[in-house]
């Protein structure tokens, strides 16, 4: 395999890691709707992962290659069987955080790699779009992590006064 091969594989392997976490957002927004202020920043990484999954595409378009079919069909149905996999928990909301938090450490760690992989073979054409998206995950950690112990002491308080 070839850098320029591996760097279209590794996209390829973001695109699947897209898809599945559109279908894992999809769920955890229905689930959070006792909490409309985690209802609402889901449903905004949302729409920002469904970005992300087309520019990755257009990414991968750009440099002469193609999504791969494969790995975004296991990538959705991935997402469609984790996602509602805390429905009936009580504490869905903490573990749907925890959950997402994961995710976007794996998803900053890939996007860290490919920009790295891209800069090395200087394929600037595509490096600001990754850069952005890489931010945008690196943002959704920050509000995971300064949130979950908001989350917890509240569910926590709710179980004390049931």
């Amino acid at each position: 395999m070839t850098p320029h091969e591996q760097l279209l594989a590794w996209l390829n392997d973001a695109h699947a890691m897209e898809k599945d976490l559109i279908q894992v957002l999809e769920s955890h927004a229905g689930q959070a709707e006792d909490h409309p202020d985690v209802q609402e920043r889901i449903q905004k990484h949302l729409k920002a992962t469904k970005d992300h999954a087309e520019i990755v595409k257009d990414c991968i378009e750009t440099l002469g290659g193609e999504v791969s079919g494969v790995k975004s069909f296991l990538g959705e149905l991935m997402g469609a069987i984790k996602g509602p996999s805390t429905m009936l928990a009580k504490d869905r909301v903490i573990k749907n955080a925890q959950m997402q938090a994961a995710a976007e450490k794996m998803e900053i760690a890939s996007y860290t790699a490919i920009v790295a992989a891209a800069n090395t073979m200087n394929h600037i054409e595509v490096i600001p779009e990754l850069e952005r998206i890489l931010q945008q995950e690196k943002d959704m950690e920050q509000w995971l992590e300064n949130n979950i112990p908001v989350l917890t002491e509240d569910y926590l308080a709710g179980l004390e006064t049931a």
